[in-house]
């Protein structure tokens, strides 16, 4: 069963059986032997779940794309437990004019402190 099956999937996922799409974007990480003999005795063996005897996982990853198809900014920590912080997403998007600030109004007229980000690329409110 594949993945697409398994999760219901209403999106293309992508199967990265060379690993070449995770070391074109650099997001290629070896586990150590030690960690791979913890994993192992906990019952996870990381070469089996891949397929190949190399103890190499990709590493979570964020990659803001520009309009014009550039990386506009992207996040990569080998301690697979950091991300992006929201706030540095949201920074890239309005550098690099990837979304637009648009005034957010009370139904008494005031301005509030919410956010609302329009994607003129995706074409709808975010």
């Amino acid at each position: 069963m594949t993945t697409v099956e398994k999760t219901n999937a209403s999106f293309h996922i992508i199967y990265d059986h060379d690993r070449k799409i995770m070391e074109d974007y650099q997001v290629k990480w070896q586990m150590s032997s030690f960690m791979h003999i913890i994993y192992r005795i906990g019952g996870i063996n990381i070469n089996e779940a891949s397929g190949k005897d190399d103890r190499v996982l990709p590493v979570p990853a964020t990659y803001i794309i520009g309009r014009d198809g550039t990386i506009a900014g992207s996040f990569f920590d080998e301690d697979h437990t950091r991300r992006m912080w929201v706030s540095d997403m949201i920074k890239v998007l309005f550098y690099n004019s990837i979304v637009t600030l648009l005034p957010a109004y009370t139904s008494l007229g005031r301005s509030t402190r919410i956010i609302v980000l329009f994607s003129s690329r995706l074409g709808k409110v975010l």
